[in-house]
Order: C-alpha cells, then sequence, then structure tokens
C-alpha cells in the first residue's frame, strides 16, 4: 500500500508540475523490475496513461568482463528480474524499450581509467 501511495503521488505531481500525465517512465535504481512490484505497478501505470516503461534489460552483460564479478552478478540478476518485469508489463499491455545500455557502463565503469 505505501508502494502504490508512493507511485501515485509521484505521478500525480508530475502531472501537476507539467501539467499532462506522463507517457513513459523509468525508476530509480530500476525498482520497477523487481519481481513484487511489478504486478501492482502494471496496475498503477495503466490508470495513469504511462505506456511505455524503460526496462533495463543489458542483452550483453555477460561480456561486460571489465566489471568485477560481484558487480557482473548483480547486473545479471537485474537483467534476469528485468526480462521477467517484461513479460509481466507487456501481458498488460504495456510496452518497453527495445534495447538498454547502461548497466555495464555505469559511474566509474564508464570511464577510460579503470
Amino acid at each position: 500500500e505505501e508502494i502504490q501511495a508512493e507511485v501515485i503521488a509521484q505521478i500525480e505531481f508530475f502531472l501537476f508540475c507539467v501539467k499532462r500525465p506522463p507517457t513513459h517512465l523509468d525508476s530509480h535504481q530500476h525498482v520497477h523490475v523487481l519481481p513484487s512490484l511489478s504486478e501492482i505497478l502494471s496496475k498503477i501505470f495503466l490508470s495513469s496513461s504511462v505506456t511505455i516503461l524503460r526496462i533495463p534489460f543489458e542483452r550483453e552483460i555477460s561480456m561486460a568482463t571489465w566489471l568485477p564479478t560481484e558487480k557482473l552478478q548483480f547486473y545479471q540478476n537485474v537483467c534476469n528480474q528485468a526480462a521477467v518485469a517484461r513479460k509481466v508489463y507487456e501481458s498488460k499491455g504495456l510496452k518497453s524499450t527495445d534495447f538498454f545500455l547502461g548497466l555495464s557502463t555505469t559511474g566509474k565503469w564508464g570511464t577510460v581509467e579503470l
């Protein structure tokens, strides 16, 4: 209930500030792909005119050999959760991005100086 209330409040705040409903979104740290949230959030998104989601599924994440093992494993887990969430969202009629790049190049991993 608290998550629902927060998401609705943020969408309402966007509407207040921009004077139109959002059409697409992303979330901080990609929490919208957590398994326990995608079902709940899909209902809110559909009732709020959100039609497109940014899904952090980096297809070739396993090729990011410059990442430390624990980071790579964490990002692979995010991608696995994203793949499942995408199916949930698409089953509800929501669209998602076709491609994503960003997990493997986050922070210092996106710089020349590793």
